[in-house]
């Protein structure tokens, strides 16, 4: 092509067709080989994905973290918006004599709290957030609103003549109103003469 057109006169036909293949294949190797070249700088895409992946496992983690410690007092659950649902059995027991604890413990008008009673039966209901930890405190002081504590249950306090002690599946414990709800579990308040 050069040929031909800035030196008209000077080639013949074999002279252009020979330098037309050659600048052909040059072309042809040269577009070949030539790098792509990018307008931002190689680090940027591992960079976005290293922050893509942050992300998604911070908002895992986030996710499966339990709920913030709301007051239980303030909580209302309904039986299709709890993480969880479980039963303790409560026994108060006052000089050899089993306390009744009330059906309705725990259920306000529309409002059900995480921790209640439906029957006279020492059933708690434990129902709320996933993740979430309830307290024998939590049902007897906050919801109940009776006193309990390693030296009184309500109105009955230990003192030089009377004990107060509880088991848990029928092992001594000492937590009182820290205990830790679970599900199945036995828990008995004794109210003794020493």
């Amino acid at each position: 092509m050069h040929l031909r057109e800035v030196h008209p006169g000077k080639a013949d036909s074999r002279d252009l067709a020979k330098a037309e293949r050659a600048a052909a294949t040059s072309s042809a190797l040269s577009a070949r080989s030539l790098p792509v070249r990018s307008s931002r700088p190689a680090w940027v895409v591992p960079l976005v994905l290293i922050v893509v992946a942050i992300s998604v496992v911070t908002a895992i983690v986030y996710l499966a973290l339990p709920p913030p410690e709301t007051d239980v007092t303030k909580m209302c659950v309904n039986h299709s918006n709890v993480g969880q649902h479980k039963h303790a059995n409560l026994r108060i027991l006052i000089l050899g004599t089993t306390l009744s604890i009330p059906e309705g413990i725990g259920i306000e008008g529309d409002c059900m709290h995480p921790l209640h009673t439906h029957a006279a039966d020492g059933v708690i209901h434990i129902e709320g957030p996933a993740g979430r930890t309830f307290t024998l405190g939590n049902f007897v002081t906050d919801i109940w609103g009776k006193p309990l504590n390693a030296t009184c249950i309500m109105t009955y306090c230990a003192d030089s003549t009377h004990d107060l002690v509880m088991t848990v599946d029928g092992a001594p414990s000492t937590e009182f109103g820290d205990l830790v709800l679970g599900n199945g579990m036995d828990i008995v308040i004794e109210y003794r003469l020493k």
